[in-house]
């Protein structure tokens, strides 16, 4: 391949991947940016270059054989991608077939659960037998989200390949176990050959180079500020718990509004503790200028020829009701960072409708005071899981509550679902712009949407 021909294939391929790319995932148009793209017969598919600065390499042949529509080249594209926001290329400088197997297996179950009707999907059906184990692994089974599924795999390979494509999520451990059982049965020679398709052989190359910090940056922020448009388990996509501060922003009258919306209807006065305030309507006792039936000392005082002044009685009145606080759970994983600022600023004016806590959660529930709110104290591990809110409120026998998210936080387990209706528990949602609320499917309470009337 002579210079002048490279250059020519490298300037027509960069314009399809800048076209193939969905103009809803702004993130990998700013990654590939960050990214050299390279076209290169040496590796047989495509893969992303270990290290801190990474290299997008393209086999031509492979792109005019399997990804002639833009709609593949997107998918393609974006799996090495997520490579890249995975921190794959990052945290492992050498990575095994199984490990490079286990990455390529749930990027691209996170590619269909994502985008389930993209016509590139087709691409792992066309790549990967559908009862190759473990080929199979990389691919919704036939039939996918259809009664018509067709699950081929059996045993262990069956339960990871249920665990990829439905509510819950494979764990990348889980998926090392499976391979390395069959790295057992199989010579490392023949796994080899027969995984010479996996969208990028990142096994075959390392170069770690020098740790660029400018680099590492814009990933960092790519992956905390970008919407994880997942509705899987993000038990992978997290991290330990990180604790720092954000500017809190003055409320904005709107949206406090809209949060106390969709806080009235979990205030009652049943369950819980005393909590905020409001004047309603009750019958109470009272002195009136007329005899009554229930006023039976009045009888005896005019028996002995003693006219009362005022008669007792039951009146209507207005009274003091009591309600009990509401549970917040907040949202303060990565894809929600540029929301916090402007919902920590919002919540503090309801503090006396509210739970003496705020409860945050990413992949775990972490509660802080109102202090610690006033002064935009955030301790999250970047991911998102909704199963440990569900847990933490039924664990600690919430009646009420009112979740606060951008709805990309995975499926709530059906177990959870259930318990959740056999208590009679009312949550409410309320989901930022742009965000999904297909979560609260099974959820009693109603969804609300910030930015709405």
């Amino acid at each position: 391949m002579n210079e002048e021909t490279n250059h020519q294939q490298l300037n027509d391929l960069t314009d399809r991947i800048w076209n193939a790319v969905p103009v809803s995932q702004q993130a990998f148009f700013k990654l590939l940016d960050l990214l050299e793209v390279e076209i290169t017969d040496q590796v047989p598919t495509a893969c992303v270059t270990t290290g801190t600065r990474s290299k997008l390499r393209i086999n031509p042949e492979f792109i005019n054989q399997h990804c002639r529509s833009d709609e593949k080249l997107a998918i393609l594209v974006m799996h090495e991608l997520f490579h890249v926001l995975l921190g794959h290329t990052r945290l492992f400088e050498r990575v095994t077939m199984a490990q490079n197997f286990a990455f390529d297996a749930v990027i691209n179950a996170h590619l269909c659960l994502l985008f389930p009707n993209h016509p590139g999907i087709s691409l792992f059906r066309e790549l990967y037998p559908a009862d190759d184990f473990p080929l199979a692994l990389l691919r919704p089974p036939d039939g996918w989200r259809t009664p018509a599924t067709k699950w081929r795999l059996k045993g262990d390979a069956l339960q990871v390949h249920k665990a990829l494509y439905t509510e819950s999520s494979a764990t990348y451990r889980e998926l090392f176990d499976l391979i390395h059982q069959e790295l057992e049965k199989q010579t490392s020679t023949g796994l080899k050959v027969k995984l010479e398709k996996l969208l990028g052989s990142h096994w075959e190359e390392a170069d770690p180079g020098e740790e660029d910090p400018d680099f590492l940056k814009e990933v960092r922020e790519i992956v905390a500020r970008w919407p994880m448009d997942e509705r899987r388990s993000g038990r992978d996509q997290g991290g330990n718990n990180e604790a720092f501060s954000i500017e809190v922003q003055d409320p904005r009258q709107a949206t406090v509004n809209m949060i106390r919306r969709a806080l009235w209807p979990l205030l009652d006065t049943e369950g819980g503790f005393n909590g905020a305030a409001r004047l309603g309507w009750g019958m109470v006792e009272t002195s009136l200028p007329f005899r009554t039936q229930m006023d039976r000392r009045a009888g005896v005082s005019e028996a002995c020829g003693i006219e009362p002044f005022f008669y007792q009685g039951i009146s209507s009145a207005p009274e003091i009701k009591r309600f009990e606080k509401a549970h917040v759970y907040l949202d303060v994983s990565g894809s929600m960072f540029d929301d916090l600022p402007l919902l920590y600023g919002a919540l503090s004016p309801l503090r006396e409708w509210l739970h003496p806590h705020i409860h945050c959660f990413s992949t775990s529930v972490h509660d802080i005071s109102y202090s610690q709110l006033k002064h935009g104290r955030v301790v999250s591990t970047c991911g998102t899981e909704i199963d440990c809110v569900t847990k933490h409120l039924l664990d600690h026998r919430v009646c009420r509550a009112l979740i606060i998210t951008d709805g990309w936080v995975g499926c709530i387990p059906s177990e959870h679902s259930r318990e959740i209706r056999k208590r009679n528990v009312l949550v409410n949602n309320l989901i930022t712009n742009g965000g999904d609320g297909s979560y609260t499917a099974d959820l009693s309470g109603k969804v609300y949407r910030l930015g709405s009337s």
